[in-house]
């Protein structure tokens, strides 16, 4: 209905109880309200649910969840061929967000020849392809040599030991692989990848969270003055 509004003043009526709300254009809230049905406007792809429960968490706290979908695409390499098909296919790349760890691929230049290993190409307007599939990935803000893991284990221990996962991530001395250091937490808590969303709310209290997860903030942020 929208794309009629070249021809006609179209207005949007919400109904309340003690009045009527007239709207100029239709957001997700005022579709569920009047159809039920949930349409979610953005899109943020990560590498694996520990980074979902990341993004979750800056969402949350946004109060953006019901306006996000987050979509796991595998490891690392992926998220370039997430990048060119969203490209290549017209998407409206505006609304889509694909977040990478921080542990590879940390500089624009290393992301651009990734890109370029999937957008392949002589023709006119190639390179503006690779620029626009590139203004679509950012990554958390990890220190050298560090993984999502082992970085918010060490945000962890740095707390209070009234948390139990605090307890729990404080019992782990070494790990034979990097997401051990989280994954061993989850195994003492036993109540699976429910556990995250108790692990983000206590490390997002450390001072050092914000500028870990602040690209993606930013653009959740963003987002929300468009809705």
């Amino acid at each position: 209905m929208q794309h009629l509004g070249q021809y006609a003043d179209i207005r949007y009526i919400e109904q309340q109880k003690d009045k009527m709300l007239v709207y100029n254009s239709i957001n997700p809230d005022l579709l569920y309200k009047m159809s039920g049905e949930i349409k979610r406007k953005y899109s943020i792809y990560v590498e694996d649910g520990f980074a979902a429960a990341i993004v979750q968490k800056i969402a949350r706290e946004l109060n953006m969840l019901r306006h996000i979908s987050t979509i796991i695409y595998g490891s690392a390499e992926n998220a370039f061929t997430v990048a060119a098909g969203k490209v290549l296919s017209g998407e409206d790349t505006e609304s889509i967000l694909i977040v990478i760890d921080g542990d590879k691929f940390t500089t624009q230049e290393e992301k651009r020849n990734q890109l370029k290993k999937v957008l392949t190409g002589t023709e006119s307007g190639h390179d503006e392809k690779i620029e626009q599939a590139l203004s679509t990935i950012v990554q958390f803000n990890l220190p050298p040599n560090s993984t999502p893991e082992k970085y918010i284990h060490s945000l962890l221990i740095a707390m209070d030991d009234s948390q139990e996962c605090v307890v729990c991530a404080k019992n782990i001395t070494g790990v034979s692989n990097s997401h051990e250091w989280i994954g061993n937490i989850v195994e003492q808590m036993g109540i699976g990848e429910q556990a995250y969303s108790t692990i983000m709310d206590v490390a997002s209290e450390h001072p050092s969270w914000g500028r870990y997860v602040s690209n993606v903030k930013e653009w959740i942020m963003s987002k929300r003055e468009e809705i």
